[in-house]
Order: structure tokens, then C-alpha cells, then sequence
């Protein structure tokens, strides 16, 4: 394999699964580890987004009548040190644009990074619940409008909470530090 020019190995991953690359080819040597790098961040980032869901009721207890609102974040771009900014897209539904936005900021006054929220990722078309511990959110201000929303994240800890944080084992990451 290592034999072969790095444009063979991109398309070779273009057909693997998503999943056996995080866990598998990432890890097995300098050159895959560097094609499947390159494959995640052009390929499967892209095609992510992340998504936030809460009631716009009053107060912390959920009611059945409150209005489930979600915040959905689309991929924007990565940059150095494995970060990726996820832009606001839209809200569902769409008329609770107003209020979902506010009880947004009023909410996350108390945690401003972020980590009190439970997301939810989807990376291809599976949507599942990940906890990232390094979410921040990113906003110029209230008077910046929504478009200025976004979150800052580390892209391998939602990959590997999206990839392996079903496993049983504990997984440290290929075990030589290269991520």
C-alpha cells in the first residue's frame, strides 16, 4: 500500500466506510494516516453538521405543550489544530426563529462554552447524540444578527464521539499521539 501515489489511496477511501477509516486506516501507517486526514476533512466535515434541541417554555421544566425548537449548525470550515466552525443554518421550526434564538442566548449566559448541551451530529445521514466537551460558542453580539452564530469545535472528538464512543473499550486514539 505505501507504494501506491496518494491519489490512489484518496480514491480508495472515496469507496471505504466512513466509519472504518476513523478507527481503522487512520491509525495504520504515516502515509494512510495522512491520505485519511485528508479524506475527513475535504470529504466527510463537508457533509457534518450538528444540531442543538431544547423547549422554548418558560424555565427549566419541560412541559408537553412547550415547543421543541432545534438549532442546526451546518460545517463551515476547519482550520489549523484539528478546529472546525459550524455556522448557524436555520431553525426548525421555522417560525420560532425569534424566541429559539433568544432563549439560546439567554440559556448558554450560564454556560458560555457550550458544554452543558447535549448535541446531536450527524456526519454522512445517521444522526446520533454526542457530548464535545471542547464545543464553544462563537457569536459577535446581538446586534450581529444570527449569521454571526457559530460554534468552534474539535473535529477528531466529534468524529471519535460520533465514531466510537458506543465501543465498550477505551480507545486512545491509534496509541502513539499522532492525533
Amino acid at each position: 500500500m505505501s507504494a501506491l501515489p496518494d491519489e490512489i489511496l484518496l480514491n480508495i477511501l472515496a469507496h471505504t466506510d466512513s466509519r472504518t477509516i476513523f478507527t481503522s486506516v487512520l491509525c495504520s501507517s504515516k502515509k494512510l494516516h495522512r491520505c485519511s486526514l485528508s479524506h475527513m476533512t475535504n470529504v466527510l466535515l463537508p457533509q457534518s453538521h450538528i444540531s442543538a434541541t431544547f423547549t422554548l417554555g418558560r424555565g427549566s421544566q419541560h412541559r408537553w405543550y412547550d415547543i421543541r425548537t432545534t438549532l442546526n449548525f451546518h460545517f463551515s470550515r476547519h482550520e489549523e489544530h484539528n478546529t472546525a466552525l459550524y455556522h448557524f443554518s436555520h431553525v426548525h421550526p421555522e417560525h420560532c426563529i425569534a424566541p429559539a434564538l433568544e432563549k439560546w442566548r439567554h440559556a448558554r449566559t450560564h454556560d458560555r462554552e457550550g458544554k452543558a448541551v447535549l448535541w446531536r451530529a450527524a456526519v454522512e445521514s445517521e444522526s446520533k447524540p454526542v457530548l464535545l466537551a471542547s464545543a464553544v460558542v462563537v457569536d459577535a453580539g446581538v446586534d450581529a444578527g444570527h449569521e454571526s452564530l457559530c460554534i468552534s469545535l474539535d473535529w477528531m472528538e466529534l468524529l471519535k464521539e460520533y465514531y466510537v464512543a458506543d465501543r465498550v473499550d477505551s480507545w486512545d486514539h491509534c496509541g502513539d499521539g499522532r492525533a
